[in-house]
Formats: C-alpha cells, structure tokens, sequence
C-alpha cells in the first residue's frame, strides 16, 4: 500500500516507494528523481536529489571505456563533439572538444594537454603544432602584483622560483626560495643585475 504509480496532476507521472515520492516526469518531459523541484531553467532536464551524499554511477568492465557526451546533431562527429571519458585499461581520464582529446590525466597524476600519448612521463606535459605559450597573468595592481613559476622538491634545499614583478619593483626575478633572497634580475631596460634588486 506504500508503492504507487500516480497522476498528481495533468500529464504528470510520479513513482513512490515506501510512501516517498522518489521519481516525477514532468508535462515538459522533465525527469525529476528524488524531488519535485525543478533546478535552473536550461540545465533542468534531469534533476538529483538526495538528502545527503549522493551522485551517478557509470560501471564498465576492466577494459572498456566510460563515456558522457555532448552532442550538437544525430550523426558523425556532431555526435560527440565534447566528451568526458574514463578508459578503464590504462586508467586515465580523457577531455575531448571538438571531437577530439584536449586533456588527459593518467593513473600518477600527470597531466597531458593537447598530446594523445598513451602514456605521460612528465607531471605536465603541453603539446601543439604551432607555437605554444604558457601564461601566468596577475590581474591586479599595486606592489603585490606579481606573476610566478616555482621550482620546489621535497629536498628543503631546492626552492626556486621565477617571478615577474609589478612597474614599481619591477623585472623579470629569480629567487632563492629557501634563502629568501633574490638572485639575478633582468629590468626592463635589458640591464640585469646579479646578487642584488639594484633597487
């Protein structure tokens, strides 16, 4: 007497367990699983809710591949064109857009941009046919306006980093980390001075 497939309303189905709603399709053909409140309009075509820790599970065997796609059409590649994939063989999780991998992080970590090798020896590794440029860019102005690139081993010893500072100190720095001081600079007038900021 607790289980029931019923009608609340016009051209809405809902399925209850144990006395509790647990499934609606909505007159729009909205699935709401666990509520009936819709979510945001646009991402609202299949709702989860539960109280407490919750999410999807998608299982395959040990060689096959997990997939989500994003899809703008019925065929071809339009099919896919975005994807998010898990390979269960070599344990790595690929990003694909326009139809093809972006992104891969393996089983240790590593992370591969723009390369589709099956295996990364780098902790990251950026590939492309052309040029490639990594940027680091303090949005902000004032003294603490510094972009960075840090070198650190868990060897106390080795702390380095690479830093570019703001129009009032300037440069380009490299510091010793564990020291606190700074090394070498090159200004942006092409001088570089060794030892000191020659403030």
């Amino acid at each position: 007497t607790n289980t029931a497939i019923r009608f609340p309303s016009a051209d809405t189905i809902t399925a209850e367990t144990g006395g509790t709603e647990r499934l609606r399709i909505t007159e729009d053909g909205k699935l709401l699983v666990g509520t009936s409140t819709e979510g945001s309009s646009g991402v609202d075509n299949l709702i989860l809710y539960r109280n407490g820790n919750g999410g999807i599970t998608i299982r395959n065997n040990a060689n096959q591949n997990a997939n989500i796609f994003f899809s703008r059409g019925t065929s071809g590649t339009d099919e896919y064109k975005g994807y998010i994939q898990y390979q269960h063989a070599q344990d790595l999780m690929v990003f694909g857009t326009g139809h093809e991998e972006k992104l891969r992080i393996d089983s240790n970590g590593n992370i591969g941009a723009g390369t589709g090798n099956t295996t990364i020896d780098e902790a990251l590794c950026i590939e492309r046919a052309g040029n490639v440029t990594v940027m680091a860019e303090c949005n902000t102005s004032g003294s603490g306006a510094n972009a960075a690139f840090r070198l650190k081993s868990a060897d106390s010893s080795s702390d380095w980093y690479v830093q570019s500072g703001n129009v009032t100190s300037g440069g380009l720095r490299f510091y010793d980390g564990n020291a606190g001081a700074e090394r070498l600079r090159i200004h942006s007038d092409g001088q570089t001075t060794i030892g000191n900021d020659h403030a």
